[in-house]
């Protein structure tokens, strides 16, 4: 059964650009001009990077993507704009140096597509590393074609693995279907592609359109349809429209096992014939095909399938339940977010986000007991929005979570690696990843955690966060040893008389720090979320410290330092106030480099409240 599809041969091109960078970070990536902003003070961002501003590092790479590392190797598939082109960049790279062994570059879709104005889509690229091929997947799509947003179609090319030159490039799907996701591509063991994808088109009246999902399995050799199923459309709809996810799917002895969506379906669950698609097993464990069921394969032989706070362990090769298990999970006063899994070695799994505003971390013990163990960690301010972004595991085991720090009231953030015990849920140590860019004279490079290719190595996805500058996204390696322990504190006053419009305040910033060895290039970020006069009578003062670099071109105060165990530095200087605002603070963040364990960052932060006189004369 094959599916109508438009079938292509791209020929790839060279890019070539590089920048200086810190000698503890590694970016495999180039220079694309995207622009993207930041996150706001209550938006939920992967805002963690490194300092590079002083290394002259600008902009790297392209757009969305997901790497795979391969023993001392690493693959990288990622997309991005040009003036004129919208690349698809694979590379393979040494995973310690950044040296790429390849990269190809993909930046034109031929015709008749390309006539017909299909561009890369911003979803992103995804790939996945077979024995001996790459392949990848991304959108293409061809904006305000039709009335509900654009045509949309999927894309899978495949590659040498050694060399990186491609077999083949096939694009799926119909000429009416819009709003396109499409998954990433698994191998089975002899090298064919499996995806699905998710559309919209045309159906029922005019103007209404109906959601499909579709299973294509594509020869490993030529890219040609083996065979493909589609789900029976959903009910019709009219713009807007719900959501419509694409279908996750695993590979196990060359089958696969997915969300039962497809002609004949009756159950939650499916184990699919790699040979033509037909059912090996269904299971109706959690039956109806809820629209919130999700699995994970939790070892070899087995996934774990969820649905409306239960869990089922599912026998692959025969499809059979082994045990279901209620979770009750702790109920939040106002939100509870989950942003990333992270599935022990054990099968039990972490959900990592916030509760509350606090990082809140669940522990769901999958042997059918329905034990759920639960740990917040509890900001000591109200006022900070602490969060988990996500978790990883080391080669030895060891557990670390990537988490910010916001301080609702300042542009102070930090985003922090911190080992994690996944048994006590206790913090066991926190690395300051990056300090969050506050304005346009602010540059850092942000990493989205993608895995721990070393046991001091962090494989990242790396994005430039400099407002200044054009932004892009590429992937890069951290160097995470810890050389030194210690604490930083900042404690910031200011002139507690009342000022109004015109006025200046008076402030103090002292930073100390207390540890078991001299810090280089630690960084200190203050100022305010509003626009304010310019910084005046500006000066650093230092005890047991040295190279105190002030830059306060933007309005806000950014300083670097050396400094010694016991040592601190005092930053004076006065700040004209030029809104009216009830509510205003004058705060930020200091923190070492990411070498630096510290066993808390909440004393990190610290703010002040300029205190406003409520007549224009200046009494109050």
């Amino acid at each position: 059964m094959n599916a109508p599809a438009f079938t292509l041969r791209a020929a790839f091109g060279s890019l070539s650009r590089s920048a200086p960078l810190p000698a503890h970070v590694v970016v495999l990536a180039e220079p694309v001009g995207v622009v993207e902003g930041r996150v706001g003070e209550d938006e939920v961002g992967a805002e963690v990077g490194v300092e590079v501003a002083a290394e002259g590092v600008g902009v790297f790479g392209t757009e969305v993507g997901l790497d795979a590392a391969d023993g001392d190797d690493v693959f990288d598939v990622a997309q991005g704009a040009t003036e004129s082109v919208d690349p698809i960049r694979l590379r393979r790279a040494d995973a310690s140096t950044g040296v790429m062994a390849w990269e190809n570059v993909e930046t034109v879709l031929p015709a008749p597509l390309a006539d017909l104005g299909y561009r890369q889509d911003s979803k992103g690229a995804m790939l996945a590393v077979g024995t001996d091929e790459v392949a990848t997947s991304t959108t293409w799509s061809r904006p305000g074609s039709v009335t509900f947003g654009s045509f949309e179609l999927g894309q899978v090319s495949a590659h040498e693995r050694t060399t990186g030159a491609q077999r083949w490039s096939v694009v799926l799907g119909d000429a009416v279907q819009g709003m396109t996701d499409i998954s990433s591509p698994a191998f089975d063991s002899v090298g064919n592609v499996f995806v699905t994808m998710t559309a919209y088109r045309p159906c029922g009246f005019v103007g209404e359109y109906c959601g499909f999902q579709a299973l294509y399995k594509l020869a490993g050799d030529t890219g040609n349809i083996l065979w493909h199923l589609e789900s029976g459309d959903y009910s019709p709809y009219t713009p807007p429209f719900p959501q419509i996810h694409t279908l996750p799917l695993e590979v196990f002895n060359d089958d696969i096992v997915i969300k039962d969506r497809f002609p004949g379906a009756s159950h939650a669950l499916a184990r699919l014939s790699g040979v033509d698609g037909s059912r090996v097993w269904s299971t109706d464990v959690f039956s109806g095909g809820s629209s919130d069921l999700y699995f994970y394969r939790q070892d070899a032989g087995h996934i774990i399938a969820s649905a409306q706070g239960q869990s089922a362990r599912v026998d692959l090769p025969t499809g059979a339940t082994l045990w279901t298990a209620s979770f009750m999970e702790p109920a939040c006063q106002q939100s509870c977010y989950q942003y990333a899994q992270l599935v022990l070695a054990n099968g039990d799994r972490l959900l990592v986000g916030e509760g509350d505003s606090k990082p809140r971390i669940l522990r769901e013990h999958n042997d059918g007991s329905g034990t759920l163990e639960s740990w917040t960690l509890e900001p000591n301010d109200p006022q900070l929005r602490s969060l988990v972004h996500s978790a990883g595991a080391t080669p030895s085991g060891s557990v670390k979570l990537v988490m910010s720090r916001i301080d609702r009231k300042t542009p102070g953030a930090i985003s922090i690696l911190a080992g994690f015990d996944p048994v006590t849920g206790n913090l066991n140590s926190q690395q300051v990843i990056t300090l969050r860019p506050m304005d346009t004279t602010s540059e850092s490079l942000g990493k989205d955690l993608l895995a721990f290719p070393a046991e001091n190595r962090m494989l990242f996805r790396a994005r430039d966060l400099g407002e200044a500058h054009a932004y892009s996204n590429g992937s890069g390696l951290l160097d995470t040893t810890i050389t030194a322990h210690g604490d930083f504190t900042l404690a910031i006053t200011a002139d507690t008389d009342p000022v109004q419009i015109g006025q200046s305040v008076g402030f103090q910033i002292v930073a100390t720090y207390n540890g078991d060895q001299a810090i280089s290039g630690a960084k200190l970020n203050v100022g305010t979320h509003v626009r304010q006069g310019g910084l005046s009578n500006l000066g650093c003062s230092t005890q047991s410290a040295s190279n105190c670099v002030l830059d306060d071109r933007s309005g806000n105060v950014h300083a670097s330092f050396d400094i010694q165990p016991g040592g601190s530095i005092e930053i004076n200087g006065q700040m004209r106030i030029v809104e009216n605002r009830a509510d205003d603070y004058f705060g930020g963040v200091v923190a070492g480099p990411t070498s630096l364990s510290e066993p808390d960052t909440l004393n990190n932060f610290s703010r002040v409240k300029i205190v406003r006189s409520l007549f224009t004369d200046g009494f109050d």
